[in-house]
């Protein structure tokens, strides 16, 4: 909870509030300011009649000052940090060699592949549903099964063949991975 929170109004009136010279630091002083105004905001008169105001303010203050820096870190912190900084630099190298090597692909690339095979496929559905009609009307129902065994077949193939496709530019040669020169 922000300061402003804690009193109901916005960050532009806590500004307004310490330029006028009010001690944003001490409950005593904020609290001194506030009962001097002369039409306190309603979130302001609602905490200012609360007992407990001053006890509530201070635990607030002492949650938003920043905690007391000491000249020297100790030893360990530092160590701990270092170790730190190592473990998120070997998790970007491995994600550097994992896309290199083409164990890991990147998020955009597998979209785009994955958005052009389904337009693709669907551009074959849209076809083979205007053609139909008039391929099939007046024949016998062995013709239509067959015309229709035959077509489905096609678009198995097909599919087959733009999957193998996206295989082969997602784990293709290093130079031309993902459709693009490296």
């Amino acid at each position: 909870m922000t300061l402003a929170d804690f009193f109901q109004v916005t960050d532009r009136t806590l500004r307004r509030w310490q330029q006028d010279g009010a001690d944003t630091q001490s409950a005593r002083g904020l609290l001194r300011y506030l009962r001097e105004l002369e039409r306190p905001a309603p979130g302001v008169e609602a905490r200012l009649a609360d007992a407990d105001v001053e006890l509530d303010l201070e635990d607030l203050l002492d949650g938003l000052r920043p905690p007391a820096i000491s000249k020297t870190t100790p030893k360990s912190e530092l160590v701990a940090l270092r170790v730190k900084k190592l473990q998120a630099q070997i998790q970007m190298l491995d994600l550097r060699i994992g896309e290199e090597n083409g164990t890991l692909l990147r998020v955009d690339a597998v979209v785009a592949a994955s958005t052009r095979w389904a337009v693709e496929r669907c551009a074959e559905l849209d076809v083979m549903v205007g053609d139909m009609p008039g391929q099939l009307a007046g024949l016998p129902e062995a013709d239509v099964r067959r015309i229709l065994a035959g077509r489905i077949e096609h678009l198995k193939r097909t599919a087959k063949e733009g999957f193998a496709k996206l295989d082969a530019d997602a784990y293709g040669s290093p130079r031309t991975r993902l459709g693009r020169r490296l």
